[in-house]
């Protein structure tokens, strides 16, 4: 017989069951309006979640190791289980005895007065005007020594105290006749030379614009018919027609006061490296011999006294230089120029066929075209023509979008998922992430990190040069690792297992699975494809590498070619990672450590053999679309895992932030509805290709290419933060897969994607923020095609911060992990944690880098620091103690104030705007 009170307890929790699975409150559209300040947070979720089946993932994995790390289920006791249970494999530190614990909760956290800000900004900027008078001024280019030749033997290379007086006025020079609101049409729609050399836009406009029709005669129309490149009779080639009206007449290459002619021009660069390449040889930016090709270049380039004299060079050598060679250094051009600003078109529009099946996609519209023409002329013999104006044949290509109505320009569909256009079999579950691997943005992204990150082709004394970028080693771990989060988080949606590691077990034995990515080079030249069974060559050099750097991290002493480096953590900075990660990703192949990342990439994209072509593994731009980059990847992780392993774990003092307590957090969809629910959804995209000569495949000059990609709902975060004194935090926003336990070959720092990071400043009492999704720095939003980039520059419609944006970050319709259509269950978790003493300096410079990607691309170190030394990813960049995250959160059974977590559902719609339906991917 049940008592009363037990009876009125199990009446109570019918009846808030009831409540909270109620079809008004699941079907409705509720609407949750902002949390003020002093609103005093809100109460949990009133939407019960559909249920996610408990532990799927684990259940369908038998690699799975049940007595390993769980990411989190519901509910705080399941957080404080997980915060105190050992994992079946206990991560070992050596430095035990440095991690002193510390109960800082009775601490008071330094608040510093407005004289101290006020010093901290003037202390910023005496050490950015510092380095600009040592960038600016001749010492700094003699330390370096460009490619010297007895006809280019100049040293200083671009001299911009030339050209700019001081302070600057960014981008324009002396001679200039005006800055970006100057305008480059005269009243009859036309440009002329002298005004786009003398403007800043202008140039720029004029070096993007060498970007369009690689390969083509460069007299043929450009920029929308505007721009039409003469060279001077002294350059000129043999074959150049005479200069239109309208035209634009390059100028001399003066060196010296003597004008340098078009044979004696090329006859010198036979004698530097890039003059070696043959004109349609495969190149890869992960081989040594390619870089040192771009870097003599560029740094050719760049020795000219004019820019007249630059770009009449690359007009030149455009003609005769390998393709790949010449779009490298025509960026890395336009980011060494002062004069110039950084905004660059997308890369998708300026080498489209590395970014779509073209030749495929032409190739089976055309099979089709006459398929249909033979079943024309076996019913209608007769009669070729079946209504006015649609004739059939087979070079004809009006059919199936090959050609554009009332003059449009044609629209092509392509997409991996059908099966012309299959890179995998269907058969082979890999080929479900076609959305995520063979994505362009996802792509270009990767290629346009490494040519900003890893540019060693610009003088070492200049601030675009890779080693100036501040923690760029560190800055290479953190990227790709949040590359390998995101993908094994949609592995897990999919009820895939987890990224295994290419192993050094497996560098001598037969990868199984091959691949192809059915993509070809403009010429027609296919990249080859990677058979199943190949062997991976030349792993001697990787063994080497592989076993200098395991040495290294085991001893705590890194051997470079400077000197030996100590690695280590102290002082809340892990000063180890980024010499590392330097080493990983060797600017040059070092004799001590080798060169690990790229030697592993060059010789996957060898696998096929030795043939002087090179697979997609082998080039960075489309590096990603293998599933064997993602292996890859996740061994260079676990060998940087290894590193943080050895570092001592967080103290209390670390994790804690006396004073300040997060109330309530909670995340809403644009869509509106229930908060902490967020969805994602198939989107159809596209992209107009107009910098290519598309006339050899029957297009045209233009194609409108439709594909479909993931997309999602933007979103807010709303955060509520109680705080005794006015301070200063930095705020770390996680999302992680619930319920899944992890095999023994993954840490919790492998499915931890760091979703935002930025200041905050607080104030005594309730304070309330809110965050949108597009503002993280983690994030870019797609750059402009090539064409409206142009129409943009020669319109005087771009300022200044457009005009200086990098468009690095990883693409913003790819910011959450693709979900289930049922929903998936994330856990959100939120950290607030104290302004290093060494970084309160630097808060200045947050606010002008609010709407950069610093955290995901870096900062050139002439402007300025990343704002937060820190490990990046703290603190989950090295695998808590116990190897659950939620050890993080508490101390001694209690949850740490400024650490906060909560669920989250994203609910996936395989449709979206694609109007198809599809069942898996």
């Amino acid at each position: 017989m049940c008592s009363p009170v037990r009876a009125f307890f199990e009446l109570w929790f019918l009846f808030t069951l009831a409540c909270l699975t109620s079809p008004r409150i699941l079907g409705g559209r509720k609407e949750y309006g902002v949390i003020h300040p002093h609103s005093g947070g809100y109460s949990s979720p009133t939407k019960l979640f559909q249920e996610v089946k408990s532990f799927s993932y684990e259940d369908g994995d038998p690699s799975v190791d049940k007595a390993n790390v769980h990411t989190g289920g519901y509910g705080e006791q399941f957080d404080i289980l997980a915060a105190s249970k050992p994992t079946g494999n206990t991560l070992r530190y050596t430095n035990q005895d440095d991690a002193v614990k510390i109960d800082s909760r009775n601490a008071q956290p330094y608040v510093p007065t407005s004289d101290d800000i006020h010093n901290w900004k003037l202390q910023h900027e005496k050490k950015q005007h510092k380095y600009f008078r040592r960038y600016k001024m001749k010492e700094a280019h003699k330390s370096d020594k460009l490619y010297k030749n007895e006809d280019f033997s100049t040293v200083e290379g671009f001299q911009p105290e030339r050209h700019f007086s001081l302070p600057p006025d960014l981008n324009v020079s002396k001679t200039d006749i005006g800055s970006l609101d100057y305008t480059l049409l005269s009243g009859k729609g036309s440009v002329d030379y002298n005004t786009l050399s003398r403007t800043p836009h202008g140039r720029h406009l004029l070096l993007i614009t060498l970007l369009e029709g690689i390969g083509g005669d460069y007299w043929k129309p450009r920029c929308n018919g505007k721009l039409k490149f003469y060279l001077p009779k002294s350059l000129k080639s043999p074959s150049q027609p005479k200069p239109a009206d309208g035209s634009i007449v390059l100028r001399d290459i003066i060196l010296k006061g003597k004008v340098i002619p078009r044979k004696r021009l090329l006859q010198s660069i036979k004698k530097l490296p890039f003059g070696s390449f043959d004109r349609y040889e495969h190149v890869s930016r992960f081989n040594s011999s390619h870089l040192s090709a771009v870097s003599s270049m560029t740094k050719l380039a760049l020795s000219q006294e004019t820019f007249d004299s630059t770009l009449s060079l690359l007009v030149t050598l455009g003609e005769v230089v390998n393709p790949r060679i010449f779009i490298e250094v025509v960026l890395a051009v336009i980011d060494s120029r002062d004069d110039v600003g950084f905004v660059k078109p997308s890369l998708i529009t300026v080498q489209p066929f590395d970014y779509f099946p073209i030749q495929s996609f032409t190739k089976h519209k055309a099979d089709e075209m006459n398929k249909m023409n033979n079943q024309t002329n076996h019913i209608i013999r007769h009669k070729r023509q079946i209504f006015p104006g649609m004739q059939f044949g087979p070079m004809n290509m009006n059919m199936m979008g090959m050609q554009g109505m009332m003059g449009q320009p044609p629209v092509w569909r392509i997409n991996w998922g059908d099966g012309p256009f299959r890179t995998l079999p269907a058969s082979d579950p890999e080929s479900w992430l076609w959305y995520f691997r063979e994505d362009p943005m996802v792509n270009s992204h990767h290629y346009f990190w490494h040519l900003k990150l890893s540019n060693r082709e610009v003088p070492s004394w200049h601030p675009s040069h890779g080693l100036n970028i501040d923690r760029r080693g560190e800055m290479f771990c953190f990227m790709h690792k949040q590359m390998l989060a995101r993908y094994n988080a949609d592995r897990i949606a999919l009820g895939l297992p987890l990224t295994t590691a290419l192993s050094r077990e497996e560098w001598t034995r037969g990868v199984l699975a091959g691949y192809d990515s059915r993509l070809t080079e403009a010429t027609g030249r296919p990249y080859p494809a990677r058979p199943s069974g190949a062997f991976i060559p030349n792993t001697q050099a990787l063994f080497m590498a592989d076993n200098a750097l395991r040495n290294a991290i085991r001893t705590g002493l890194l051997q470079t070619r400077m000197g030996p480096v100590r690695l280590g953590y102290g002082n809340g900075v892990d000063y180890g990672i980024s010499p590392l990660g330097d080493a990983v990703e060797a600017f040059e192949q070092d004799q001590a450590t080798g060169n690990l990342h790229n030697d592993g990439h060059e010789a996957i994209g060898r696998m096929h053999g030795f043939d002087g072509m090179i697979g997609v593994m082998g080039n960075p731009n489309v590096a990603v679309r293998d599933p064997i980059f993602f292996r890859w990847h996740k061994n260079i992780d676990d060998l940087i895992v290894s590193y943080k392993m050895m570092l001592p774990p967080y103290t209390d003092i670390e994790l804690g932030f006396p004073g300040i307590e997060i109330t309530a957090a909670h995340v809403m969809s644009e869509r509106g509805g229930v908060h902490n629910t967020l969805y994602t959804y198939m989107d159809s995209a596209s992209i107009s290709l107009s910098s290519i000569d598309f006339e050899g495949l029957g297009s045209g000059r233009s194609v409108n290419i439709n594909y479909d990609r993931l997309n999602h709902v933007p979103f807010t975060y709303h955060v509520n933060i109680q705080s005794q004194f006015r301070v200063h935090g930095l705020l770390r926003i996680f999302l992680l897969p619930a319920n899944v336990r992890l095999p023994a070959h993954t840490d919790v720092t492998q499915v931890a994607i760091e979703m935002d990071r930025f200041l905050i400043s607080m104030n005594p009492g309730e304070n309330y923020f809110t965050r949108h999704s597009s503002r993280s720095p983690f994030v870019a939003k797609s750059s402009l095609p090539i064409g409206e980039l142009q129409n943009r520059l020669l319109q005087g419609m771009i300022n200044q911060d457009e005009f200086n944006w990098s468009g690095c970050g990883w693409p913003e319709n790819m910011i959450l992990p693709r979900g289930r259509e049922g929903g998936m269950a994330f856990r959100m978790y939120i950290m607030v944690s104290q302004v290093l003493p060494g970084d309160r300096a630097m808060t200045a410079n947050w606010e002008r880098m609010r709407f950069i990607s610093w955290s995901w691309c870096g900062v050139r170190r002439n402007e300025g620091d990343v704002p937060d030394n820190r490990p990046m990813g703290f603190p989950l960049d090295r695998p808590p103690p116990n190897g659950n995250w939620q050890s993080l959160m508490y101390s001694g059974g209690r949850r740490r104030g400024n650490h906060y977590t909560f669920n989250t559902n994203i609910f996936y719609d395989p449709v979206g705007t694609t109007n198809r339906r599809r069942t898996t991917g």
